[in-house]
């Protein structure tokens, strides 16, 4: 869906005009590799998200919009909890039939990947940020855990997320072996890899974002409130695992000196402090599959990938 087309859908839906009243622009934003974003300006403004059947930046890999649900019942439960100063959006729009999801306008925000390349922001208060979104993720894990307990057999089956199924299972699972291949760590890796397993929902765990990382956490400077977006991925798994995720990719960025690296480290520390970081099998797996996998990407500025995917081996290794 272009921007001609949302112009299209806003003129012949009331519902969208009562939210957004005299629209004057469509912008289009960044919508990562899956969906399409666009922020309307009127005289107020909304985040329109549409869940496409198919990959954003790959048109000819078809995937199910069963994700929309996933996000939409993610931020309706979500926003009973609290969790501080870490924000979801609100729900404001919605339309089942064409998988569109209006979504409340954050302002101007800056996503965490961006706050660490900000290096003239002093190490104390960095320091002092790492600590309030420590608080909050402490408290994320808390309440994730309560909001887990009242979940209803329609929920569950929405979490079942049958599209993030399918995105594992036939691209990132096999990106794993092709990095390891391509990066000549493939013997190194092997058990690890052996012992990757189909997504397979549980009751036993409670519900999780499903893709912490640091482009999914936003900070608002002027209100120093952190937001937790793009829970498409929500499904019920071990929230350690949510916090390996944004270990491993915090600890790729620390790596390049692009990023502010001392900052990093310092938040990696007091993230650790939360769990048992790299003491069970499952958090070092999922930490070393990211290290093989998101070296691949342009953001992490990674300039020798088997260097870092042995140093992050090594570091798995001494914690056995």
């Amino acid at each position: 869906m272009n921007s001609e087309e949302i112009w299209n859908l806003y003129h012949s839906s009331s519902k969208l005009q009562q939210v957004v009243p005299e629209l004057k622009q469509v912008t289009p934003l960044s919508g990562g590799y899956t969906n399409f974003v666009y922020l309307l300006t009127g005289t107020t403004q909304m985040v329109l998200k549409y869940f496409a059947p198919f990959l954003r930046i790959q048109a000819q890999v078809p995937i199910k919009q069963d994700r929309y649900y996933v996000e939409k019942h993610s931020l309706l439960l979500v926003q009973r909890c609290n969790m501080g100063t870490l924000k979801v959006p609100k729900v404001l729009f919605f339309d089942d039939d064409k998988s569109l999801l209006g979504m409340e306008y954050c302002g101007s925000l800056q996503t965490l990947s961006e706050l660490f390349e900000d290096k003239t922001v002093s190490f104390q208060e960095m320091q002092a940020l790492n600590q309030e979104l420590v608080d909050q993720l402490k408290l994320y894990k808390q309440e994730m855990t309560r909001i887990s307990l009242s979940l209803t057999p329609e929920d569950e089956k929405v979490f079942e997320n049958i599209s993030r199924q399918v995105i594992f299972t036939t691209m990132v699972h096999p990106s794993y072996r092709q990095n390891a291949i391509k990066y000549n760590v493939l013997e190194e890796m092997s058990d690890v890899l052996d012992r990757l397993q189909p997504f397979k929902p549980t009751l036993d765990f409670p519900l999780s974002h499903g893709d912490l990382w640091p482009n999914s956490i936003l900070f608002n400077k002027d209100k120093r409130e952190f937001w937790l977006l793009d829970w498409e991925m929500a499904h019920r798994r071990h929230l350690d695992r949510d916090l390996d995720q944004m270990i491993a990719n915090l600890w790729l960025m620390a790596k390049s000196d692009h990023y502010n690296q001392e900052a990093i480290r310092d938040l990696i520390q007091r993230i650790s402090g939360l769990y048992p970081w790299l003491q069970t099998e499952a958090s070092r797996d999922t930490f070393l599959r990211f290290a093989v996998d998101l070296p691949q990407y342009p953001h992490f500025h990674c300039k020798d990938p088997r260097t870092v995917i042995l140093e992050a081996i090594d570091l798995v290794n001494k914690q056995k």
